[in-house]
């Protein structure tokens, strides 16, 4: 080493601490003639340390005049993250807390934002070991969604050498910061039972990060022991069927080293549980990836009641690979509801793998399937060819009536002009049908191509104009460009009072109901009503208290009574009474509305 190296890297012994802790690590000490080696780094000694000028105080003070070169951004020329962690440390060692403040600033300029959050949480830790209480204070003034990491590193510390007031600082903090500081300082009490733990949190209000950090602990022994880690979950006292995630990626690992035969040993305790089938189901995947047949005699061997559920994850992992054997396996079960259901399944996934296969063996399948199937194959081929599955569908039996809807709806997500332009090709029947199929994703593409498409269709006697699903679609996207349309829309009465209804049911949503409520005094006598009444229906199911305050804003007094009568007895069924929204007073209003008639 010579002396062109920079001072943090002179040839001086350097304390790596191998943990996250400054307070409670074991050392290994390293020259940083060894790192410098590694990185084949030489840089120039700097001659002076001299205040740079104009550099403006931030929020963890002005640099210092001893210290003013960016070290920090030094760090960036070593090549390995451990090499930067060694020679960060070797800052910190000594640091005092003016010093901790101006390597703060330095790290500012770090451009890369994960290696600066990193740098920031190193230095933290050791600020946390000078003054814990100025390092939270500092931490605190951090953007939130940095905030999390550098919480970890001062309470980790903190945690070590003052647990009591580290835990009574935590309870002060606002509830997401505080979940940070108690995960750090849990994280510190390795010696602690399960039990202990969770006691813990409950007291402190933080029962869930409890339970969540001892199903991570579970998960941690799964590398090694899966079955000790499924017994330590099994037997903690907490209820299973809010650990499933968990219990399923611990039952996986389980499986797929010492196979699935250990599905049988733990089958009666996943039966009890809820969401049973959640625990089976990665696992059974897996091992259908590997071994189908096996899997599937396996999951028929069950002696309990998932096993007909655990037979669909098997059969949609075989059809991946081999989905004539699966074909053949699900067809000779005896159970017809179950059979049907997997052949279906099968039929499925086939057509999404491999449509032109499926299509010269549709005569392996059920008559009853065949249909479903071909839709799917159609689905399937339009996304490789739009006109190959066109030219297809015009030569199945059903054509366009019985296929045409899902050629369309397909086609629409990945071109839907050139599906619009094929549509209006076709005769009026099929035109107008298939247009419904367009609707959402040519509103999507062009809103007004969209309005004046439907426009252009023809009124059939006993259906709306398409116009009225236009902007029923529009509305959910734009309220306001859904209400600008809607003097453009026909003056045919149930179009006209679907669409005003439409917006008014999103106006009401919003709760904009005096604009609903304006929108219908658009509409001619003849439609009004039945516009005033649909709003009160929506109105009562959307907010009954907002219905209750605007009461005498209704324009008639026959809709105030409805309006009562909807007040009072809607969800009568479902045991939902008016004494849930109103007080005793407020119901003799609302009765008063219909006494009056």
């Amino acid at each position: 080493m010579t002396s062109s190296v920079r001072p943090f890297a002179i040839a001086l012994t350097v304390l790596f601490v191998g943990t996250a802790s400054f307070a409670d690590a074991s050392t290994q000490l390293l020259t940083v003639d060894v790192i410098l080696k590694e990185n084949s780094l030489t840089v120039p000694l700097a001659q002076n340390h001299l205040p740079r000028k104009g550099v403006s105080s931030s929020s963890y003070g002005a640099r210092s005049g001893s210290h003013s070169r960016n070290e920090i951004q030094d760090l960036g020329l070593f090549k390995s993250d451990y090499a930067r962690s060694v020679a960060l440390r070797a800052m910190l060692i000594d640091a005092d807390q003016h010093r901790i403040l101006d390597l703060l600033e330095q790290a500012e300029d770090i451009p890369n934002p994960s290696r600066k959050l990193a740098t920031q949480a190193e230095i933290f830790s050791r600020f946390a070991v000078i003054d814990p209480s100025a390092a939270l204070t500092h931490a605190l003034k951090v953007v939130w969604n940095q905030r999390p990491v550098l919480l970890k590193a001062v309470f980790r510390e903190w945690a070590l050498s003052e647990f009591e007031t580290a835990t009574k600082h935590a309870a002060n903090l606002h509830r997401s910061d505080g979940r940070v500081a108690f995960e750090a300082i849990l994280q510190t009490r390795s010696e602690w039972s399960s039990n202990q733990i969770l006691e813990f949190a409950t007291q402190l209000g933080y029962r869930e990060l409890g339970l969540e950090l001892l199903e991570k602990s579970n998960l941690s022994l799964a590398v090694n022991d899966p079955q000790a880690a499924w017994l330590a979950m099994t037997t903690d006292n907490q209820d299973d069927d809010e650990q499933i995630q968990s219990l399923s990626e611990i039952l996986e690992r389980w499986c797929l080293s010492e196979g699935g035969a250990v599905i049988l040993t733990v089958e009666d305790s996943i039966s009890s549980m809820k969401s049973g089938r959640g625990v089976l189901y990665s696992a059974l995947r897996k091992l259908a990836e590997k071994e189908p047949r096996a899997t599937f005699d396996l999951v028929r061997s069950f002696r309990s009641h998932l096993r007909d559920d655990a037979l669909h994850p098997v059969v949609s992992a075989w059809v991946d690979t081999a989905p004539m054997e699966a074909l053949q396996a699900v067809s000779a079960l005896e159970h017809g509801i179950l059979r049907n259901s997997l052949i279906r399944r099968v039929a499925s996934g086939w057509a999404s793998e491999k449509p032109y296969e499926l299509l010269q063996n549709l005569d392996r399948l059920p008559p009853d399937v065949q249909r479903e199937a071909k839709q799917d194959i159609l689905v399937s081929i339009v996304a490789i060819s739009p006109e190959e599955a066109v030219k297809l569908m015009l030569e199945m039996p059903g054509g366009i009536g019985d296929y045409g809807f899902a050629v369309v709806s397909s086609w629409s997500r990945t071109d839907v002009r050139a599906a619009l332009e094929w549509v209006l090709e076709l005769d009026d029947s099929h035109r107008q049908e298939l247009f419904l199929w367009l609707i959402h994703d040519l509103v999507l593409e062009d809103q007004e191509l969209a309005f004046e498409t439907a426009l252009s269709l023809p009124i059939d006697a006993d259906r709306e104009g398409h116009e009225a699903s236009v902007v029923v679609k529009i509305a959910e996207f734009d309220v306001e460009d859904a209400i600008s349309m809607l003097v453009r829309v026909r003056n045919h009465v149930p179009t006209k009072l679907r669409a005003y209804s439409s917006v008014a049911q999103v106006l009401i949503r919003r709760g904009e109901a005096d604009r609903a409520i304006e929108l219908g005094r658009e509409l001619s006598a003849s439609i009004q009503e039945d516009y005033y009444l649909n709003l009160v229906d929506r109105w009562a199911y959307w907010d009954r208290v907002g219905l209750f305050e605007s009461l005498d804003a209704l324009p008639s007094e026959d809709l105030r009574t409805e309006a009562a009568n909807q007040l009072l007895w809607h969800g009568f069924f479902f045991r939902d009474t008016p004494h849930r929204y109103f007080s005793e007073q407020q119901i003799e209003k609302i009765k008063a509305h219909i006494s009056n008639q």
